[in-house]
């Protein structure tokens, strides 16, 4: 049936030519070269044709600035023509080249590179030309080897699931593809994917034909069942699902919350964003008591072993009048700590470290630092602020720790 496909016409390579480029010039200097008829020209306004482009005197082209141009400059891009053999729908892919070259005009190749084909009950069989085996690309075509079935499927082959940048406008469609809900717009998909999806797929007919693109687009039958019922309740509805991922994440949020998916308060919410943000909130504040509440188990666990290090300084406070110091007398004080001068006191397990012991410096009984004291060379290792930074009171916290340093060192004693 390949062979009784026609060969491109002059008037369907033209037009691939005009629609899958931009027209391009380059400047070497002050001199501006156009890409597309050789023409060239002194460059009056460089900042101007840098940003905005510049026009051909001679062509009259509106021309974008060309970058990392070489001696030989190609452009390639895929341009499709749809058709029909038989009962077949075939999607035809077209591999176009644009040559840039200064002082010469530009020229054009265009090869016929792969065919779709696809049955009415969406199979889809996929003839190809050769590629370079040891390219890095995965479209290194070689141009002289025909049309063959080969081996490699879209799922496994990158190639096979290329998209055109455009297509013929004159496409021949099967009626079956019209019956189950193809209007023209591929909404991001491949023409072929597409076409053979709403062939094989009656879930993904039944969103082209109620206008649940976004969800089409996404759509994935290995992981869209747990969905589809809360659709149904949307197509019931009329309510057009406009943002498909965050429509997906509400109902994993209703599900969460034990909600009934298959009511249309829930699943066609008039402000999405809003209502899953108010869940996400929900779920937040949740979560938080449960970490909370793990925290306790771990503070419990904890706070044997510190008491047992640490007790004999637990009561150890002293002041200047202005600044007072004390020690972190329980684990759960660490957490305190960290949380409201966000530093890593708690989450880094100060409360572990045997040779360590940490205090805590406060103005009229608002917290400014956390000092940490080697026990093993009775000197200060850190003082640290709101997120690790210092105070105005840094250096006074310092001094008055070092002069008290013999009171924690007598308790040691």
């Amino acid at each position: 049936m390949s062979t009784k496909l026609p060969a491109i016409t002059e008037k369907q390579k033209a037009y691939a030519f005009s629609k899958c480029f931009d027209n391009y010039a380059v400047r070497s200097r002050n001199t501006l070269f156009c890409l597309e008829c050789g023409h060239s020209w002194k460059d009056a306004s460089v900042l101007s044709s840098t940003l905005l482009g510049c026009s051909c005197p001679k062509c009259g082209n509106n021309l974008k600035m060309y970058n990392n141009y070489s001696a030989y400059n190609k452009v390639n891009e895929y341009f499709a023509i749809i058709s029909t053999v038989s009962d077949m729908q075939v999607v035809r892919m077209f591999f176009v080249t644009k040559k840039l070259k200064k002082n010469n005009e530009r020229s054009f190749d265009i090869d016929e590179v792969m065919q779709h084909w696809i049955t009415p009950s969406g199979k889809v069989t996929t003839m190809s030309k050769k590629i370079m085996g040891l390219s890095n690309c995965y479209d290194q075509w070689i141009f002289d080897t025909i049309l063959e079935v080969r081996q490699g499927s879209s799922e496994s082959c990158q190639r096979y699931n290329l998209n055109p940048y455009k297509i013929w406008p004159d496409r021949k469609i099967l009626p079956v593809i019209k019956r189950n809900g193809f209007k023209g717009q591929f909404y991001g998909n491949t023409p072929h994917g597409l076409f053979a999806l709403i062939l094989r797929d009656k879930i993904a007919e039944t969103l082209l034909k109620t206008g649940q693109v976004d969800i089409l687009k996404r759509y994935n039958s290995l992981t869209f069942e747990k969905y589809w019922p809360s659709v149904k309740i949307c197509i019931r509805n009329g309510y057009i699902i406009k943002d498909a991922s965050m429509w997906c994440d509400h109902i994993d949020l209703l599900k969460y919350f034990g909600k009934d998916l298959r009511n249309a308060k829930f699943v066609c919410p008039v402000n999405l964003q809003s209502d899953h943000q108010h869940l996400i909130e929900k779920k937040r504040i949740i979560r938080q008591r449960e970490k909370l509440e793990e925290q306790k188990k771990e503070i419990a666990k904890a706070e044997k072993k510190f008491r047992k290090e640490k007790g004999m300084y637990l009561d150890i406070r002293f002041t200047d009048g202005i600044i007072d110091v004390m020690v972190l007398d329980s684990v759960n004080e660490f957490l305190k700590e960290g949380d409201e001068l966000h530093h890593c006191v708690y989450s880094n397990e100060y409360y572990s470290k045997k040779d360590s012991l940490i205090l805590s410096a406060r103005k009229s009984g608002k917290r400014l630092e956390t000092i940490e004291v080697s026990l093993k060379k009775m000197d200060v290792v850190q003082s640290r602020g709101l997120l690790n930074k210092s105070t105005e009171y840094h250096d006074q916290i310092i001094g008055l720790v070092k002069r008290n340093i013999s009171l924690i060192q007598s308790v040691a004693v």
